[in-house]
């Protein structure tokens, strides 16, 4: 599983106005289902994070896949996007295995352009 973290769509949310946001929700979910296969399970969980569900993937093969979402979204100067990969455990509950995947998300760097779009300076 993946979790994609798009920081600036808080930041949009909150600087900028709905259909901003709106309109950046659009792209992201359009690059997603572009980007991963057709039968992968991608999911809005929060105002900014995205659960992607890699079915019939083992962990190398899911993290080459999302090394490939990171390259497709993150084009420009700015790092927009960060995505945590974790695999299920028999004995993960869905909440376990979401926060692992979160925590190798939040803990990737954002650039300095996307923490200056994040806080409204331009």
């Amino acid at each position: 599983m993946g979790v994609v973290a798009v920081d600036v769509l808080t930041a949009t949310n909150d600087v900028d106005n709905h259909p901003v946001n709106d309109q950046m929700l659009t792209q992201v979910m359009a690059t997603l289902v572009t980007t991963l296969r057709s039968h992968d399970l991608i999911i809005r969980y929060s105002n900014h994070e995205f659960l992607c569900v890699l079915s019939d993937l083992g962990a190398s093969d899911a993290d080459a896949r999302c090394d490939v979402l990171r390259s497709v979204m993150n084009t420009g100067p700015a790092t927009l996007v960060r995505v945590g990969v974790d695999q299920l455990r028999s004995e993960d509950s869905a909440e376990d295995l979401i926060a692992r995947a979160a925590t190798h998300s939040a803990a990737q760097e954002i650039s300095s352009e996307a923490l200056q779009h994040r806080s409204g300076h331009q």
